[in-house]
């Protein structure tokens, strides 16, 4: 499989070898490897006739007849939604010929598996998916490393008891960091967070493991930088920050929002979690408040010229409005380094958005101080400067501050200066000056 990966030939030589012994293969300890790197290894285009053998000898037959449409992408949904009247058939043979069979001898790890796993819970109620728990949660580390493994974990959360949620913190305890920054595992401990009505467990179990410093790092530097500027574990504290859905939602992309936005899961009319979410929300943030302002605070310069970070940043301002945050971020503005914050790709809209924040409230912490300790007039002199000014000029108590500051005849010899595809900043700029 390694080797002949990219000879057809072979590859279906491999595939005609293999037919017909999916089913005992998916469950053999020693096989399974072997399916593991077929998945893998093969393209899809030869695996999904292996593949369909899992779901059944009705399913692989109806394929057959049917039409190629089933070939392309193989899943329990799919062929569901074209037999349904076999639905239960179709179901309780994969759990009970691979899933029962797989949790047994622990074939958790394996990709494929994961992904059975997966599709069976798409298409199940959420008792069914209680009933697995027993097998699933002490694994719950073996789970995470695909996103279908996350995605699992995940409804094992949302439709898991108290003590089910608890047992999947125990078996994650001391991998919460790492699972933080790992591609899929993090999804798991965002929707953990979300639905555990103990929130003083989530702060011992999870939340502790963030905020200790581990003994190599410096102890000048916040537990949380490295979570703060990284595009998965950052969503952790975006989520708890925000008070609007509309907003979180940008942040999430749909999975995510599917898992952690929608309404309270139920079983048999009972809501699994019984606390409000915007509670459970807030008594989350008190535990973050402090840790997040240092982490804001000690890192201003690195969170501001980070995606991930300003983001962060901006709802921690949002949420709290801190003057010791404005304060570091006027410094950074100050710092006089060559590297100027208003000229980085990044730091430039962080800035303008920080501004704009400020506009919806009655005092413009950071407006007003940006308007009286930053020097204006230089701004106005870089392109993308002029972005941020426009965006001071919408807070109304800022606006004669920046016409004594901007001269509109500075900004015209500024733009002259320019090419067509860099001057951007001072046309929107110059328009706004002579609308005032």
């Amino acid at each position: 499989l390694k080797h002949c990966n990219r000879d057809e030939i072979c590859i279906k030589l491999i595939c005609k070898a293999l037919k017909g012994q999916m089913l005992k293969m998916s469950v053999h300890a020693v096989a399974a490897r072997v399916l593991e790197e077929l998945f893998l290894a093969i393209p899809a285009r030869h695996t999904n006739s292996l593949k369909q053998e899992f779901y059944g000898p009705h399913v692989a037959l109806f394929a057959s007849v049917e039409n190629e449409e089933n070939l392309k992408k193989p899943s329990l949904k799919n062929y569901i939604e074209k037999l349904p009247e076999k639905k239960e058939l179709i179901c309780e043979h994969l759990l009970q010929q691979i899933l029962q069979k797989g949790m047994d001898k622990a074939l958790f790890h394996f990709v494929y598996f994961q992904e059975l796993l997966g599709e069976y819970c798409e298409v199940v109620d959420g008792s069914k998916i209680r009933t697995m728990c027993g097998s699933l949660v002490d694994h719950s580390v073996q789970l995470i490393n695909s996103r279908s493994g996350a995605r699992v974990l995940s409804l094992l959360a949302i439709y898991g008891t108290a003590k089910d949620r608890r047992r999947i913190m125990k078996s994650l305890k001391g991998y919460t960091r790492s699972s933080l920054l790992h591609d899929c595992a993090y999804l798991s401990i965002l929707v953990l967070m979300n639905v555990t009505d103990d929130t003083v467990s989530i702060y011992k179990s999870v939340l502790a493991e963030l905020f200790t410093q581990s003994g190599e790092e410096d102890d000048s530097k916040s537990s949380l930088i490295e979570l703060g500027v990284d595009n998965n574990a950052s969503k952790l504290f975006l989520f708890f920050l925000t008070t609007d859905l509309a907003e979180r939602k940008k942040y999430l992309d749909p999975l995510e929002r599917d898992l952690l936005c929608g309404e309270t899961a139920t079983i048999d009319k009972e809501p699994c979690s019984k606390k409000n979410p915007e509670t459970r929300r807030k008594e989350i943030l008190t535990y973050l408040k402090t840790p997040l302002l240092e982490m804001c605070e000690k890192h201003a310069d690195e969170l501001l010229r980070s995606i991930a970070g300003s983001r962060v940043l901006k709802e921690v301002y949002r949420q709290f409005r801190p003057k010791s945050l404005v304060d570091a971020v006027i410094g950074v503005l100050n710092s006089g380094s060559d590297n100027n914050l208003l000229e980085d790709s990044v730091g430039h809209h962080t800035i303008k958005h920080l501004l704009l924040v400020d506009t919806d409230h009655d005092d413009p912490l950071f407006a007003t101080a940006f308007a009286e300790k930053v020097n204006l007039s230089k701004v106005a002199k870089t392109n993308r400067g002029a972005f941020c000014l426009c965006a001071l000029l919408k807070v109304k108590s800022c606006r004669d501050t920046i016409q004594k500051a901007v001269k509109v005849d500075a900004v015209k010899t500024s733009l002259k200066k320019c090419t067509e595809k860099s001057n951007a900043g001072f046309s929107a700029l110059l328009c706004e000056l002579q609308k005032m």
